[in-house]
């Protein structure tokens, strides 16, 4: 049985749905569809409510058998309407006439029983419930009014039929009382057209708008879809590799851009590479220009290879007219793959982390301030020695910072400790492995639909194999 009832829902549903939009382009046609809504329902109603009193009838005003005829022909005419809705996909798209066939015979037949019968009280209360629920039936207004001009004529046609004597004086005050309900029906239904016809304007204008932003919207994804692929594009496609050393990378960025970006660079013997990591100030677009502007300003990199401070204060110098209230954190360092030498330069980004074949972990965090407007990043150099199998990693704070639905941090601990278990691993794996715990973190007690970070995600990972140049 239940099954039963989905299956009539979805039929319904079905049946109801507007195929193409949700109003209509003219106002006609929107009163068409609303109006298909109703077919169904006026039409079912419409026929039991008539076969019922077609027994009534036959005790009541036996000398009149055209009382049942109208009975029978209305319900046979709301039984065809809802039966050439139901099984006529085409026909769905005159509900109006569909509505209009039981219901202008049951407004106008329902006037004339109730003239026939002499103004009978059960039948007139019939005839006033029929006007009643006709004001609010989404007619066209003009259409409206001539349906009932129409059944008042039938009215005292139906009276005049019956032998009525239009002379009396009960006669005087019927007229005057059908005089007073018609034209208070006939405000009623200019009332409620212009409500009707005010909440379709009102109703395309919100579309109107809608359609506006959604084409406006689509716009921007397809430009920030192209915006993306041109940032990927500045992003190193392919990470150098050779037997001295080993690298990898994740990039995931909050939104459809980041502020994050990384880059490097070996010199064209293999003997020496360069790492550089950055974190823009603040998400999306601006962020994401002012990275893409980072690249540029790198350009001189290869000419200031061996100082990675030179780099930073270049960097300064080229950026500090651009950046306006916004800062950038950077990490810079030079490996000679030859000798294991790792020198590098801080601009008030987190430090590097440094594992050491034996399971140590070090932080090296050069002296260097952020690049700002407002000041020189004055960054200091450091240098360490590198032996085979240590890591040296950089990152951005969206690793450190990501949160958990209780609000805690990943934290650097937690990171560090990551760190230490994962060696062994290549620089692939650990990358992913570091990447994954993040995101299992930060996802733990939310849906799939809610964010997990609140920044962008960036880690460049390399592992220093040996002490040789050879590729």
């Amino acid at each position: 049985m239940k099954h039963i009832f989905n299956r009539l829902k979805q039929h319904l549903e079905h049946w109801f749905a507007n195929p193409t939009e949700f109003l209509g382009q003219t106002y006609l046609q929107e009163l068409n569809l609303q109006c298909r809504k109703g077919v169904v329902a006026a039409g079912s109603i419409a026929a039991i409510a008539f076969l019922r009193h077609i027994e009534i009838d036959k005790e009541l005003y036996p000398e009149f058998p055209e009382l049942q005829a109208i009975r029978l022909t209305l319900s046979i005419l709301s039984i065809l309407a809802v039966f050439t809705f139901i099984g006529f996909k085409a026909a769905r798209n005159y509900g109006m006439i569909l509505w209009l066939i039981p219901g202008g015979y049951a407004t106008l037949m329902a006037a004339f029983v109730a003239g026939v019968t002499g103004g009978d009280p059960a039948y007139l209360g019939s005839y006033i419930v029929v006007i009643m629920l006709y004001t609010i039936v989404p007619f066209p207004l003009l259409l409206s009014w001539g349906m009932l001009a129409c059944s008042l004529m039938l009215y005292f046609a139906g009276k005049w039929y019956s032998g009525y004597d239009y002379l009396s004086t009960e006669a005087g005050l019927s007229a005057s009382t059908m005089r007073n309900s018609f034209i208070i029906a006939f405000v009623f239904i200019f009332i409620t057209d212009r409500l009707r016809y005010n909440s379709y304007q009102k109703s395309k204008q919100l579309q109107n708008a809608k359609s506006k932003s959604d084409h406006l919207l689509k716009q921007i994804d397809e430009e920030l879809d192209m915006a993306r692929k041109i940032q990927s594009a500045l992003l190193p496609g392919i990470l150098p590799q050779s037997n001295s050393i080993s690298i990898a990378s994740r990039y995931l960025p909050y939104a459809h851009l980041g502020g994050d970006f990384f880059d490097t660079y070996i010199s064209h013997d293999k003997r020496e590479m360069g790492f550089f990591i950055c974190d823009v100030s603040g998400h999306g677009v601006p962020a994401a220009l002012v990275a893409s502007m980072v690249k540029m300003a790198l350009s001189g990199w290869p000419s200031l290879f061996r100082e990675p401070a030179q780099i930073i204060s270049h960097l300064h110098f080229n950026m500090k007219s651009k950046l306006s209230t916004q800062f950038i954190s950077a990490f810079i360092c030079h490996l000679d793959l030859s000798t294991g030498k790792l020198t590098s330069a801080n601009a008030g980004h987190l430090p590097m982390i440094l594992l050491r074949n034996n399971g140590k972990i070090e932080s090296i965090r050069p002296k260097g301030r952020i690049i700002t407007e407002f000041f020189v990043p004055n960054s200091i150099e450091v240098t360490v020695q590198l032996q085979p199998g240590d890591y040296f990693i950089l990152y951005t704070d969206g690793i450190t910072e990501a949160r958990n639905s209780s609000g805690v941090l990943f934290e650097e601990e937690r990171f560090f400790e990551l760190v230490r278990n994962a060696q062994g691993l290549t620089p692939d794996e650990m990358a992913e492995r570091i990447i994954t715990s993040v995101q299992n973190f930060a996802q733990d007690g939310l849906t799939s639909e809610q964010s997990q970070f609140n920044d962008d995600l960036t880690l460049l990972i390399a592992r220093f194999n040996e002490n040789s140049s050879s590729s």
